[in-house]
């Protein structure tokens, strides 16, 4: 199972702090799921990560140097392929690929991204009032659901 760490979410100054946060990430997800965090994935890794070999203990990184130059790297961005990745398997040019998706972005029916966004945006709205309401007694003395 792995971590998919948000480096632009911290103030880092240096690689050293990056690695402190992964595995204080990797240690609150470990211990929130009960089971071994040994894989971590960079959201939208930075030219920092992507220029250094950053390795951290006990974990694999999967923008290290191995995967970096050692695999035909192809991702989904918004549901876009920059390349055709069936295309790409076929022609067993590549014997390592490396294929980063982001299952955000599917749904089981077909959705254009403003609905997906808007979708997420409502789910967490609601999410919340529940959430409030299962904390607030009488919640609906101040807030509606409609309302919000």
């Amino acid at each position: 199972m792995g971590l998919h760490f948000d480096e632009m979410k911290y103030d880092l100054t240096s690689v050293e702090q990056m690695i402190k946060m992964i595995q204080k990430e990797q240690k609150i997800l470990s211990l929130s799921l009960d089971t071994p965090i040994n894989v971590v994935s960079m959201h939208r890794p930075s030219k920092l990560v992507l220029s250094q070999n950053i390795e951290i203990p006990n974990m694999i990184n999967s923008y290290g140097e191995e995967f970096i130059k050692g695999f035909k790297y192809v991702s989904d961005s918004r549901m876009n392929w920059r390349e055709d990745v069936e295309q790409i398997i076929k022609s067993g040019k590549h014997n390592k690929l490396h294929i980063l998706t982001h299952a955000f972005w599917y749904q089981e029916k077909e959705m254009e991204t403003k609905d997906i966004l808007g979708k997420f945006v409502s789910d967490a709205k609601n999410e919340r009032y529940i959430s409030i309401s299962e904390n607030i007694k009488n919640v609906e003395d101040f807030l509606h659901k409609e309302d919000i």
